[in-house]
C-alpha cells in the first residue's frame, strides 16, 4: 500500500526522494594510477552519471565520485520508477566502460584498470529543506545526512552483491509494490550514531542481465495496424512513468475508470505484470512482454466484455525516443493478432476514432507534465532566511 505524506504545508518540511550513484574502487584507482588519463576516465564516467540520473531526479552536486540527486515527492508517483532509473544508469555505465575498454590502445595502468570500477547506488526517502549556496542550492537535514552515510556500508561483504542499489525501507514504502519489498533481499546496516537501517537490495548487475537477456517483441511501422506518433515536454523517464503508474494513467486516460495492477512473479513492474483496466462496458487485460526503461514498453492486451466498442486482442508498443531539450517523442503502434477480414475491417472502420482519442488523452499528459515540472521547480524554492536558520540548527543537532 502507499504511504505518501500530504503534501507539506508552505514553510513546513519538505518531503522527497534522494539518490547518490557513486564509483565503486574511485580512490584507489586514483591513488594508484596515472593522474592524469585516471581523471579523464573518472570525468567522463561521472558525466554520464549525472546525465542517466534523469528527470524527475534533479542533479543536486558532485562530491568526489559520487553523483547526489534528488527528486521532490510531487515529482514522483511510485519510486519504483527512480530504481528504473538506477537500474538504467548501471546498464548506461557498462556500456561506457566496454566502450573505453574496447576502443583505448593505451598501455597505462590507468586505462588498463578501467574495467576494475563499477557503480554502487543508495537511495532514501524523507524530509529536506533546500538552502542556497555560492555555486547553487543545497540540501539540508538528517534524512540527507543518513543517505550520504548509507554509502559506509557492508552490503557487499554480506551479499557479495558488487553492483547494488541499498534502499531504505522509508524510500520502499513509498512504492505501490511494497508489500513485496521490490521483490529484493532485506538488508540491515547498523550504525552507532544513527541506529539500525533497514532497507532492500537490487542486485544492478542482475537486473539489466534479465532485460538484456529476455525475448523481444516490437511492434514498428512495417507490421502496425494503427500508428500514432506525438512530441510531449518531458524527457522518457518522465513519460514512462505515465505509462508505467496505474494512478498516473487514470490522471490522463479519461476512457479508463479503474486501473489494477498487478506486478510480476518477482516482485516488480516489469516483464509479466499485467494490469486490468475497466473502461465501463469492457475491461482490457494487459501483459507487459517486453520492457526495456527508457526506449520502449510491448504489451499483449487481450479484451474482456460484450460491447462492440472493444478493441481486438492484440499488442501494442510504446516506443519513446528522446529529443532535444528534454523533450520526448512517443510512437504508439498496435497490432491485431486476429489477421482475418472481419477483425482489418473493423480497424478500419475504428481506426479515425482510436486515433482521435489518443490524441485526447496525449494532449491531456501534455498539460499534466508541465504542471509536474511547475511543481518541482517550486518544491525547489529556497525558505525565508529565518526558515533556513532553523532547518540548519535542526539539522546540526540531529
Amino acid at each position: 500500500m502507499n504511504k505518501r505524506r500530504e503534501a507539506p504545508i508552505q514553510g513546513s518540511a519538505r518531503y522527497g526522494y534522494f539518490v547518490i550513484a557513486d564509483i565503486t574502487g574511485y580512490t584507489s584507482y586514483l591513488a594508484k594510477n596515472e593522474l592524469e588519463h585516471a581523471r579523464g576516465i573518472l570525468s567522463e564516467i561521472t558525466d554520464l552519471l549525472i546525465s542517466e540520473l534523469s528527470a524527475p531526479l534533479r542533479f543536486i552536486e558532485l562530491e568526489g565520485a559520487a553523483v547526489f540527486s534528488f527528486a521532490p515527492e510531487v515529482a514522483v508517483e511510485d519510486p519504483e520508477r527512480l530504481v528504473d532509473i538506477m537500474e538504467a544508469c548501471y546498464a548506461a555505465f557498462r556500456l561506457l566502460q566496454e566502450q573505453m575498454i574496447t576502443n583505448t590502445s593505451c598501455t597505462c595502468k590507468a586505462c588498463q584498470a578501467i574495467k576494475a570500477l563499477d557503480l554502487k547506488c543508495v537511495a532514501h526517502y524523507g524530509e529536506y529543506a533546500p538552502c542556497e549556496v555560492p555555486n547553487g542550492i543545497k540540501l539540508i537535514g538528517s534524512d540527507v545526512i543518513l543517505t550520504h552515510r548509507l554509502l559506509k556500508n557492508s552490503v557487499i561483504k554480506s551479499t557479495g552483491i558488487q553492483a547494488y542499489a541499498f534502499l531504505t525501507s522509508a524510500f520502499v514504502n513509498q512504492s505501490a509494490n511494497a508489500n513485496t519489498g521490490l521483490g529484493a533481499p532485506r538488508h540491515v546496516e547498523v550504525y552507532e550514531e544513527l541506529g539500525e537501517v533497514e532497507g532492500r537490495v537490487i542486485d544492478l548487475k542482475a537486473a539489466v542481465g534479465r532485460y538484456n537477456g529476455a525475448k523481444r517483441y516490437f511492434v514498428d511501422s512495417g507490421n502496425a495496424d494503427l500508428e500514432i506518433s506525438v512530441d510531449v515536454p518531458a524527457p522518457p523517464s518522465v513519460v514512462w512513468a505515465y505509462h508505467i503508474d496505474a494512478s498516473r494513467r487514470l490522471k490522463w486516460q479519461s476512457d479508463t475508470t479503474s486501473v489494477e495492477a498487478k506486478p510480476s512473479s518477482d516482485g516488480r513492474t516489469g516483464i509479466g505484470a499485467e494490469s486490468y483496466c475497466d473502461h465501463g462496458s469492457y475491461r482490457l487485460n494487459h501483459r507487459v512482454v517486453d520492457w526495456r526503461p527508457f526506449d520502449y514498453i510491448t504489451m499483449v492486451t487481450t479484451p474482456e466484455g460484450k460491447s462492440l466498442a472493444k478493441p481486438p486482442a492484440g499488442m501494442a508498443t510504446f516506443d519513446f525516443q528522446e529529443l532535444a531539450d528534454s523533450k520526448c517523442r512517443i510512437y504508439l503502434r498496435m497490432r491485431a493478432t486476429d489477421r482475418g477480414m472481419v477483425t482489418r475491417m473493423k480497424l478500419s472502420l475504428f481506426r479515425p476514432l482510436i486515433k482521435k482519442i489518443w490524441h485526447g488523452h496525449y494532449a491531456t499528459l501534455d498539460r499534466l507534465v508541465r504542471e509536474e515540472s511547475a511543481r518541482s521547480i517550486d518544491a525547489m524554492a529556497i525558505l525565508p532566511a529565518d526558515e533556513q536558520q532553523l532547518a540548519t540548527t535542526q539539522a546540526g543537532m540531529a
